[in-house]
């Protein structure tokens, strides 16, 4: 079977209100790893916290990256390529309210499809 590396997105809501936060977790979590993809530099598992500023139309308006691992230029470029499908991935729904995310990236390992082996099982 194939493996891959794949990412994973965790949210945690600053100023959303409760009901948001509630329902929006997981979906901007998904939403948000679906476009990330790992630097072919990075080596290791980096971890990456952002505070993201979403307007009611849930466009992100703003990024500022919190802290990082691991350094260097590859931890640089891990935090670019986040960046960017954070906000590539937008909108998000957030129900007509702006306001902050915190946003924090890390790796996960998750199996990949075989495409030749048979469908089905």
């Amino acid at each position: 079977m194939f493996r891959m590396i794949g990412w994973t997105a965790l949210l945690a809501f600053a100023s959303f209100p409760p009901a948001f936060a509630e329902k929006g977790f997981d979906a901007i979590a998904t939403q948000a790893s679906r476009c990330w993809n790992l630097p072919p530099a990075m080596r290791g598992e980096p971890e990456i916290v952002f505070d993201v500023q979403i307007d009611a139309s849930g466009t992100v308006t703003d990024i500022a990256v919190v802290s990082y691992s691991p350094g260097g230029e590859a931890g640089r470029e891990a935090v670019l390529s986040a960046s960017r499908a954070i906000e590539l991935c937008a909108p998000y729904d957030v129900s007509g309210k702006p306001g902050q995310v915190r946003v924090k990236m890390r790796l996960v390992e998750k199996p990949l499809i075989d495409p030749f082996g048979p469908l089905g099982d």
